[in-house]
């Protein structure tokens, strides 16, 4: 039995936890000994924003696991893992920080520069949105400064490791803490993971594409 799943992995490329194997479109690892999460064994995610939470960098690896899998909260680790796809997706973090952020730019009165800066990305509005996402006071829109805010560190901090996936990591949390109940979280949670599958998806077919010239 094989699962297709995915990890994040830093830009070095190579596996943490004391491993240090680099990974590569098109390789297989494989680990012999127990498994521990966080610890030992090669790790990926069903669901990609579960793998999101536990991203290591912006590095994100389309893998197929194989041999034994133990399953735990999202989680899979396993005793072979095969890389089908590996992509720098720094860029594609940023802007789902930024979606993140416009799905809940309503629940307080967001600037017209903070909303463009969503949209576009803009750098020359970070500081507009800074400040925005610092100063505005009402309570019920701490979740959405709190995105908006996630959404424009991911663009100020370059390309470090954490930057992008920090960004997008809290960006989509701030969106589910907005809602009041459980139900509206869940709903909100599965249409990040949506959203974010989709746009794995295309990048991956966008990096293809240009790789086969």
């Amino acid at each position: 039995m094989s699962i297709k799943a995915w990890w994040f992995v830093p830009t070095d490329r190579r596996l943490r936890n004391g491993d240090g194997r680099r990974v590569r479109a098109g390789i297989t690892h494989v680990h012999k000994g127990p498994f521990v999460f966080s610890q030992s064994g090669l790790h990926a995610s069903r669901q990609i924003l579960d793998a999101l939470y536990c991203a290591s960098g912006p590095i994100l690896c389309r893998v197929e696991c194989g041999g034994t899998i133990v399953r735990d909260s999202g989680r899979l680790a396993c005793s072979r893992c095969t890389y089908l796809a590996v992509v720098n997706a720094t860029g594609m973090l940023r802007h789902f920080a930024r979606l993140c952020a416009l799905d809940v730019v309503g629940l307080w009165e967001a600037p017209d520069e903070v909303r463009r800066y969503l949209r576009t990305g803009d750098k020359c509005l970070l500081t507009t949105v800074a400040a925005a996402a610092w100063t505005t006071a009402e309570s019920l829109a701490d979740a959405a400064r709190d995105a908006a805010e996630a959404a424009a560190w991911a663009i100020e901090k370059g390309d470090a490791d954490a930057a992008a996936r920090s960004a997008a990591t809290n960006a989509a949390r701030a969106v589910a803490r907005h809602a009041s109940r459980a139900s509206a979280r869940h709903i909100a949670r599965e249409a990040q993971q949506k959203r974010l599958h989709r746009m794995a998806v295309e990048l991956i077919r966008k990096h293809r594409r240009e790789r086969n010239g």
